[in-house]
C-alpha cells in the first residue's frame, strides 16, 4: 500500500476500533494481531500494509460492533504484502 492509502487505512481502522470502545490490547486480540503492529497500522507508519489486512481487521472489529457479546477472529495473515 502506498503511503498515503496506508495513512488513511490506518485512520479507517482506528476510527472502528474507537466506535467499537476497544483498546488497542483488546482490538489486538480480538483480531489475533500484536497492539504494537496495530498501532504502527493506526499511525500509517507500517510498510508494506495489505487490502487483505486492512479488510479481515475492519471486518472483525464491525463484526464486534454488531455483536459485542460475541469475540469473532480475523483470519491471520502471515504475509504483509
Amino acid at each position: 500500500m502506498q503511503n498515503e492509502a496506508a495513512v488513511t487505512a490506518g485512520q479507517s481502522i482506528r476510527a472502528v476500533r474507537e466506535l467499537a470502545g476497544l483498546t488497542l490490547a483488546e482490538a489486538a486480540e480480538l483480531t489475533g494481531r500484536s497492539a504494537g503492529y496495530l498501532s504502527t497500522v493506526e499511525n500509517g507508519k507500517a510498510a508494506n500494509v495489505s487490502v487483505k489486512y486492512v479488510a479481515n481487521t475492519i471486518g472483525a472489529l464491525s463484526e464486534y460492533i454488531a455483536n459485542p457479546t460475541r469475540k469473532p477472529r480475523a483470519e491471520p495473515e502471515m504475509s504483509a504484502a
